[in-house]
């Protein structure tokens, strides 16, 4: 019973790590586009997830309402100067042939 109490705080510590990462404050500082997404650099990298490298995190461009809105966002914030929080969910391999980030769900701060 001690022993799961271990692996089970262990995996507590881990999860609100990562969590903390997915939510870290970036300033967006180049955004690139290349085909059918959009490569968005961050400053300070939020890390790579899941993946195997962190920033540019990608966002698709795909003409769903959604990823128009988050485009925005980000133009937004690069215009601006404004932080961002950047959550991913999923990988993909849309440039340099890495997996990176896909942008799922970002909020706009007002510093």
């Amino acid at each position: 019973m001690a022993m799961l109490k271990k692996i089970l705080l262990s995996y507590l510590i881990l999860a609100a790590t990562a969590f903390s990462v997915a939510a870290q404050e970036a300033t967006v500082t180049e955004i690139i586009q290349h085909r059918d997404s959009v490569a968005v650099f961050l400053e300070p990298d939020p890390g790579p997830q899941s993946c195997e490298f962190g920033s540019p995190y990608l966002l698709p461009v795909d003409g769903q309402t959604a990823n128009d809105q988050k485009f925005s966002m980000l133009l937004a914030a690069l215009a601006s100067g404004k932080k961002v929080r950047v959550f991913s969910d999923s990988c993909g391999t849309a440039i340099y042939s890495q997996s990176r980030p896909v942008i799922e769900r970002l909020s706009l701060l007002k510093n």
